[in-house]
């Protein structure tokens, strides 16, 4: 008996660790639906120098003449811009539309609808190991269905949420290619790299443009999920079930 009540406690132990993780992956794919994914920002910028004035000079800070920055969310694009002088920025929101870039669109909706899979998994997955603390509950279960196939449902489950991450973050390193395919006329910005930045001066280099793009929080959360989402399935396929305390348990099959 006291066999038993260790094996129980040690499980219960992989299990609260189990949900936790689980909880944190759900966690992390609504917090990559609600922020950007990646960003794209061009700013043109006067150089410091000197100016004459009277019979002497005084010194010119350099000044940001505008600048223009879009951030991609997984639904749509904010466009920020703003002026020389400027507090404000003048801001619009568009959602992204097949239509007009339909590789732009398609990599994007690829990333949200595997992180919407990873989402319902993962919601899934810590309910069923909440409801698995209860061992009354986590016996019927064994017993209708036998614990071999009760952990081979956990595992796949498991196995289709890591799967849902890596491709959320992994296919949207595809973004730099539906920009070069959409934009055929595109010579610097996301075109070319995954990320990066590029500086450009104009007007014997008095004027500079410094346009930099790359992925935003929404890329990193994925990726930061994919390891989280692993642990969970390899704290799922190392805890075992202990057996049940009940006179039909005696019929049950093995682990």
């Amino acid at each position: 008996m006291l066999f038993f009540q260790k094996m129980a406690s040690v499980y219960q132990k992989k299990n609260c660790a189990a949900l936790t993780f689980a909880l944190v992956v759900f966690g992390l794919m609504i917090a990559c639906l609600t922020v950007p994914w990646f960003y794209w920002s061009s700013t043109f910028t006067m150089k410091a120098g000197v100016a004459s004035v009277g019979s002497g000079t005084a010194p010119l800070t350099a000044t940001t003449l505008n600048s223009t920055t879009i951030m991609y969310d997984l639904i749509g694009s904010r466009t920020s811009t703003q002026a020389s002088g400027s507090i404000a920025s003048f801001e619009v929101y568009k959602n992204l539309e097949s239509s007009t870039n339909s590789n732009i669109f398609s990599t994007f909706k690829l990333s949200q609808a595997f992180v919407l899979i990873a989402l319902i998994l993962s919601f899934s997955l810590a309910v069923i190991l909440a409801v698995f603390l209860l061992d009354p509950i986590r016996n019927k279960a064994i017993f209708a269905l036998g614990m071999t196939l009760t952990r081979a449902i956990l595992l796949v489950v498991g196995l289709l949420l890591v799967a849902s991450v890596l491709i959320a973050f992994l296919g949207f390193l595809g973004i730099s290619a539906a920009f070069k395919r959409d934009q055929s006329g595109c010579t610097e910005g996301p075109c070319r790299t995954f990320s990066g930045s590029v500086l450009s001066q104009y007007d014997s280099g008095a004027v500079t443009s410094t346009t930099a793009w790359g992925p935003q929080a929404g890329w990193y959360i994925a990726l930061a999920a994919t390891p989280i989402s692993l642990l969970v399935i390899f704290l799922v396929a190392v805890n075992r079930f202990p057996l049940p305390i009940d006179s039909e348990a005696s019929s049950g099959e093995a682990l």
